[in-house]
């Protein structure tokens, strides 16, 4: 009678729980690796944030300035941000007028360089 009680034993057997854990990780590996691309994007998209504001900081600046002082600068690197660097081309298609555009570059990993622009017009009145 006291061998049939112990035979009949309650619980999972160690098969069963190593079946559950590995389907658990299975369904969880999907939603890992969409949480780290979705991640990364976030990163990616803050950095476009960024180069956005500074292309627009720099266009409020050259809204402000007299129009004699808008010119060109070389593509340099912004101390306050140094993953950033910027660039600014103008020409002059008419006497009082000159085409302003801005560029900001960026690199992100892999060695790849990003970058945003804008673009306006100053006019002298």
């Amino acid at each position: 009678m006291k061998t049939e009680r112990y035979l009949k034993k309650n619980g999972f057997t160690l098969t069963a729980t190593l079946l559950v854990v590995v389907l658990i990780i299975i369904a969880l590996f999907p939603l890992l690796r969409a949480l780290s691309a979705s991640l990364f994007v976030s990163a990616d998209t803050e950095a476009n944030i960024v180069a956005l504001n500074l292309a627009m900081g720099k266009m409020e600046e050259i809204r402000n300035a007299p129009f004699a002082s808008v010119s060109s600068e070389a593509k340099a690197q912004l101390d306050k941000f140094p993953r950033f660097s910027r660039e600014v081309i103008v020409s002059s298609p008419h006497a009082n007028l000159k085409n302003v555009t801005i560029f900001v570059y960026w690199t992100v990993s892999g060695g790849i360089e990003k970058m945003v622009s804008m673009e306006t017009y100053a006019a002298d009145f």
